[in-house]
């Protein structure tokens, strides 16, 4: 078994408080200069092409959303967080020239309706969701028809990820943290009838895993 197999052994309401304190610190220089890096390494790769509603599935503190709404007028971003912390500091950065919008909400309850965007990412989020099955099924149903769903996570392939998957019986001690393996993801992908599915390892410990839905 994979510690995808047990959602129920993670605490979303302990992991919820926590990322409500941390929203206050989040953005503290150190974070900043690591999502920087990232967000920079990750534009290219979004693809947001013709996509004109974008999701955000775990935005934190909004910063990759504000972003991809800059750099692309015209596009409508939508970010949500299961923290209200999160969500909170995210529209403390809301501005009249850019289209987003921020929702406290969970990646395994999407408040939207099905084919409502044409993008759908979620990055260094999918590793705290309670539920990886039934949040891919939500990010693919409200997918349009050919939109394209992308994660971007620590994988368990690296020897210090791995120690939480040995010590996953004790997570009520290290948050609901868990990592899933590279192929594991694709595999999840593709059991949720996504096509054209695609990885690549953007950093050593970090994987990005692309899928469109079929037309």
């Amino acid at each position: 078994m994979t510690d995808s197999d047990h959602p129920d052994t993670r605490h979303p309401s302990n992991a919820r408080e926590r990322f409500d304190r941390w929203s206050s610190s989040y953005d503290s220089r150190r974070s900043r200069l690591f999502f920087e890096r990232l967000h920079r390494r990750l534009a290219p790769l979004l693809a947001v092409g013709d996509a004109r509603r974008v999701l955000d599935v775990g935005c934190g503190t909004g910063n990759l959303a504000v972003s991809l709404a800059l750099d692309h007028p015209g596009v409508s971003v939508t970010g949500i967080d299961f923290s209200p912390g999160m969500i909170s500091a995210a529209r403390e950065k809301l501005s009249p020239v850019v289209d987003v919008s921020f929702r406290v909400a969970a990646a395994e309850e999407l408040p939207f309706d099905d084919g409502g965007f044409d993008l759908v990412y979620s990055t260094l989020s999918f590793h705290h969701w309670e539920d990886r099955r039934k949040g891919l099924t939500e990010c693919a149903r409200v997918l349009r028809p050919g939109g394209r769903l992308i994660v971007v996570d620590i994988t368990g392939d690296r020897w210090y990820c791995r120690m939480y998957r040995v010590f996953g019986r004790f997570r009520h001690l290290t948050g609901h943290v868990a990592y899933a393996k590279a192929a594991e993801i694709s595999g999840l992908f593709e059991e949720r009838g996504l096509t054209d599915v695609r990885q690549e390892r953007i950093w050593p410990s970090i994987v990005l895993t692309a899928g469109y839905l079929p037309v």
